[in-house]
């Protein structure tokens, strides 16, 4: 789900073969010397690390992309509705939290070590931000979790071309990333959204125990998760595209998002006019997964939420902007339940 560290305005330039100017190329080379022929000793220390100067200046700082071509249907039409707009919101229940980048105190430039506990690493917390992709599964989880733990938190979307955001960040245009402020008053950032959560679940702010149980090893449900990605992906992505939501908001964003994937193989044209042949596939993995919930089904075990649900319920989630899909009413029912207790909208009603 992270993008490719391409900046839209590189898009018109040239091809991404496009080869480094003479300079580049004679830096690469004695960087490779340098590291290759280093003597032992101390030596070796200056030798080592001149060469991994000379290789990082020989670099490119982008690589150079090509706009799409024969794309130009895939528009935001009036059924799903315009662009989002970039707002920042709480959790359910919550008022979102102050402060951001122009918070108090300086911001770490590194991710979080994990040299402290992990209960230890929100202690204090305040003015929370979470940076995300309003579409990407790992940003979808760790917004459940927030949600459920009742913790009020901005929330700061970023367009799928906007390169310099999230790599200002941490380094590298990778989402989602949590900041906050310390007890002394410094922001703190961290990445991954499994370390994200799990400083959270044994984070002394809102309840005291955990909201979200280990994953049991249901063989049924990763069967049923592992033969969903293998369909599901030619329906949404063409229609995500559409969705109202600050990720695709503008052309840049969406051509962004359709050279990646349009790079590796997939064609959307294509996807779009599989749509009838794909829908009766996925509406039998809904209707299977139906038998998947407990009586309850509000979760996908009778104790509650785990990560059985985190790992399954964004997927969903991105699921609902297809509209001609026939969803059973519990399924639909613990999907919109789910995310309704947590403040983070579906897209059924945007689906198209």
């Amino acid at each position: 789900w992270g993008a490719q560290p391409t900046p839209a305005r590189a898009r018109a330039v040239g091809p991404a073969t496009m080869p480094g100017p003479p300079a580049r190329r004679s830096g690469a080379l004695g960087g490779a010397l340098a590291l290759a022929l280093a003597p032992p000793g101390a030596a070796r220390v200056a030798c080592l690390l001149a060469g991994a100067m000379l290789l990082r200046a020989s670099v490119p700082r982008h690589l150079f992309l090509q706009p799409c071509q024969g794309l130009a249907s895939l528009r935001p039409s009036p059924l799903c509705g315009g662009p989002g707009a970039r707002v920042a919101r709480g959790a359910a229940g919550a008022s979102a939290g102050a402060g951001g980048d122009g918070g108090a105190g300086r911001a770490d430039a590194s991710p979080f070590s994990g040299s402290r506990p992990a209960a230890d690493r929100l202690a204090g917390a305040s003015a929370l931000t979470l940076h995300l992709y309003d579409h990407c599964p790992y940003c979808t989880r760790v917004e459940l979790v927030l949600g459920w733990r009742g913790l009020g938190y901005e929330r700061r979307v970023y367009g799928y071309s906007d390169v310099e955001g999230p790599t200002a960040l941490l380094g590298k245009k990778e989402l989602p990333v949590l900041e906050w402020a310390d007890a002394r008053g410094d922001r703190r950032k961290m990445a991954e959204s499994k370390d994200i959560i799990e400083a959270l679940e044994q984070s002394p702010e809102g309840p005291g125990l955990r909201v979200v149980a280990p994953q049991t090893g249901r063989k049924d449900l990763q069967s049923w998760n592992s033969r969903l990605r293998k369909v599901m992906n030619r329906l949404t992505r063409p229609r995500l595209l559409q969705m109202p939501i600050a990720d695709f908001a503008t052309e840049a964003d969406r051509q962004y998002q359709m050279h990646k994937y349009v790079q590796r193989g997939f064609n959307y044209e294509e996807a779009l006019a599989s749509t009838d042949a794909l829908v009766p596939r996925v509406d039998r993995l809904l209707a299977e997964f139906d038998g998947l919930l407990p009586s309850q089904g509000r979760s996908l075990n009778e104790g509650g939420w785990s990560w059985d649900d985190l790992n399954t319920l964004p997927a969903l989630r991105v699921l609902s902007c297809v509209k001609p899909l026939a969803w059973p009413p519990r399924v639909r029912k613990y999907v919109e339940e789910a995310h309704t207790a947590a403040g983070v909208p579906t897209y059924f009603q945007h689906a198209c």
